[in-house]
């Protein structure tokens, strides 16, 4: 509605029905993943976007902080105006943004599935009872 009223139909665009296989083009082709979010499971979009080398915005709180790690940037939800400020350093800070790029990379290893496997036998064999 709010695009509607302010005639912003051809900066905005809802994608509706995407095939997941086009997911990673979409986010390699973003300037940074903006979530502000008040719950989520765990977050798998913004460990999405990290694995694409896309930098993320979303919100303090919930598992926001797990899934992004330290070099994301969270806002208070309810803050128009902290959301868009961090938008706002995002699009302008070329070195912020390279800085958020390489240690989202870094930090997104961790969900690999052959690391995430490794943990799981490690607690597997934990165990084990003789």
């Amino acid at each position: 509605q709010y695009v509607r009223e302010n005639n912003l139909e051809s900066r905005v665009i809802f994608l509706k029905n995407v095939d997941f296989k086009d997911f990673p083009a979409i986010y390699q082709s973003a300037q940074m993943l903006v979530l502000p979010s008040f719950f989520e499971g765990f977050g798998i979009p913004i460990i999405e976007a990290l694995w694409s080398g896309t930098p993320v915005i979303t919100s303090k709180g919930s598992c926001f902080k797990e899934a992004g790690g330290s070099d994301s940037i969270y806002v208070n939800p309810n803050s128009p105006e902290d959301l868009a400020a961090a938008i706002i350093r995002v699009w302008q800070d070329s070195a912020l943004r390279k800085q958020m790029i390489l240690r989202g990379l870094d930090y997104v290893q961790r969900f690999h599935e052959k690391k995430i496997g490794e943990q799981w036998m490690k607690l597997y064999q934990s165990l084990h009872f003789k």
